[in-house]
């Protein structure tokens, strides 16, 4: 009896980290997009190069998407999750050293390998911790936080760039202690 309910209870508090997770891929995600004016301006870039940047990103993820599912098949969910968060909190981290467009796409392209691993791990966390009668509603929940992430970004990227004397750079770096903080937990 007791081991069932710390189980029905640990995998709520399992869901909040891929929620959280899925929270922080999207803040991380957004920031370029909502920094590319500034950056177009102070980089130098054109609307084709910006297009670069995100085509790179998303040839990335589409084929990393397998790489990542069969890597935490191999290596387990924990583990996996860890690899994932880091390897693209690192890569966001990195966007700030860019100087130029092919920097940005360097380091867009290593987001989109880490963030890859996102949704296939989150799944078979899922499928590892909630019956199939309540899947669908864990899956909602973390899905979720796609649209938080979202959502928050445009408000939370300018007051992070702002009390960092309007530096670009920080709307790149700000999340990274927070990835490591996860990670740890």
């Amino acid at each position: 009896m007791i081991k069932k309910l710390i189980y029905l209870n640990v995998r709520w508090v399992v869901l909040s980290f891929l929620f959280f997770a899925t929270v922080l891929l999207y803040l991380d995600r957004s920031a370029l997009g909502i920094m590319a004016p500034f950056l177009q301006k102070d980089i130098g870039w054109s609307e084709q190069q910006y297009g670069n940047i995100n085509t790179a990103f998303m040839i990335g993820y589409a084929l990393c998407f397998l790489i990542m599912g069969a890597f935490v098949d191999k290596v387990g969910t924990k583990a996996g999750y860890a690899i994932s968060v880091g390897l693209w909190s690192i890569a966001q981290a990195s966007t700030a050293l860019a100087k130029t467009w092919i920097g940005f796409a360097f380091a867009r392209t290593g987001l989109s390998v880490g963030q890859s691993g996102n949704f296939p791990v989150a799944n078979k966390v899922l499928a590892e911790w909630f019956p199939k009668k309540e899947r669908a509603l864990a899956v909602g929940l973390f899905n979720g936080g796609s649209n938080i992430g979202t959502l928050a970004s445009p408000l939370i990227i300018p007051v992070v760039v702002s009390a960092f004397n309007n530096d670009w750079r920080a709307a790149f770096i700000w999340t990274l202690p927070i990835s490591g903080i996860w990670i740890l937990w």
